[in-house]
């Protein structure tokens, strides 16, 4: 399952659908479940885990009862993922659910830009590691001798 609040609320089976940004991966913490192990991209299960979990809620990047920790999925490559969760039941069974989703990042809001000026006139610049974002925005980034002044209007 996954949901796109902290919360859990609105969960949506992960199977098949397309994520975007800060997503909670989890399994419902109602089943009979008393651990799970998660892995991604990795069906053969290659110890370690990504993450285990034996406390409900089960979550795969972790948290706590009422908020789950969110998977920032710009992390990943854009494209098909697999999602392997092995669940051992509480009568100590083991059972393997492998899903498929897709992840895209692609943005059709504006790119994230920065202007930087050090000692000199102002330059355009964005970051590798800048994310899309559907408004638009500006960080500005002015030096000051040793002092870095920031801001970001959106």
């Amino acid at each position: 399952m996954y949901s796109t609040s902290t919360d859990r609320s609105g969960p949506a089976d992960l199977s098949g659908v397309t994520v975007s940004g800060d997503v909670a991966v989890f399994i419902d913490p109602d089943s009979d479940i008393s651990a799970v192990w998660f892995w991604l991209d990795d069906t053969g299960q290659s110890p370690p885990a990504d993450n285990g979990d034996n406390a409900s809620p089960y979550d795969y990047v972790g948290g706590t009862a009422s908020a789950a920790t969110m998977w920032d999925t710009t992390g990943v490559a854009d494209g098909s993922h697999t999602m392997t969760v092995r669940l051992r039941h509480l009568d100590n069974s083991l059972e393997n659910v492998t899903v498929t989703f897709t992840v895209d990042n692609t943005s059709s809001g504006f790119p994230l830009w920065w202007v930087e000026a050090e000692s000199g006139p102002a330059s355009w610049a964005r970051p590798a590691q800048a994310k899309p974002v559907s408004l638009a925005a500006l960080y500005y980034q002015a030096s000051s001798g040793s002092e870095i002044i920031s801001e970001t209007y959106y």
